[in-house]
């Protein structure tokens, strides 16, 4: 046997991927020796933009523009939530209403074209108000006519609450059963 054929053997240990690398420690160091949390902020540093007026003192950064339109989004959907209780149709003209403001509100005085988080916010509150408002719809269009008509313990629970919504409208002074014509 010829020994000196064999490439020789490392007997190194592998490297662990648990031990963090030497060159990433380094750069750890390096970035927590820069940072001084009690420095004054830099916005050209942050930013890459200065503004400087015309005797070359610098400026403050602008103040960013403020988003009507997703303000208005958000007052819309939370009326669509009071709307809910009054009138249901009113609420989804609302709920709608405020979803396409708080679109709107991306791409009209937005120059970075994104979203807000007052737009976020309508969208999410008039998408709920819209889920349980059709929803409600369904149901009462939907399943309460089936159960009045497969379920006889239904309809006379039924029956009783429109007879009885029938008297209270009749002791009312004026019109009496004349405006009351049942669902």
């Amino acid at each position: 046997m010829d020994f000196e054929d064999k490439e020789p053997v490392d007997k190194s240990p592998a490297p662990s991927p648990f031990e963090p690398d030497s060159e990433a420690d380094d750069a750890a160091q390096n970035r927590e020796q820069d940072y001084n949390p009690y420095q004054e902020y830099n916005y050209e540093r942050a930013h890459g933009k200065v503004w400087y007026d015309e005797k070359g003192h610098q400026l403050p950064p602008p103040r960013p523009i403020p988003n009507n339109l997703a303000v208005a989004s958000l007052f819309v959907s939370l009326a669509s939530i009071a709307l809910c209780c009054c009138n249901p149709l009113l609420s989804v003209a609302a709920s709608i209403m405020a979803i396409a403001l708080a679109v709107c509100s991306r791409f009209f005085n937005n120059p970075e074209r994104r979203f807000y988080g007052r737009a976020v916010a309508a969208i999410v509150i008039s998408s709920v108000v819209l889920v349980m408002v059709i929803g409600s719809i369904l149901v009462t269009y939907a399943l309460v006519p089936y159960l009045r008509e497969n379920y006889p313990e239904f309809r006379e629970y039924y029956d009783s609450i429109y007879r009885s919504l029938q008297q209270q409208l009749e002791q009312l002074p004026g019109e009496g059963t004349s405006s009351f014509n049942g669902i």
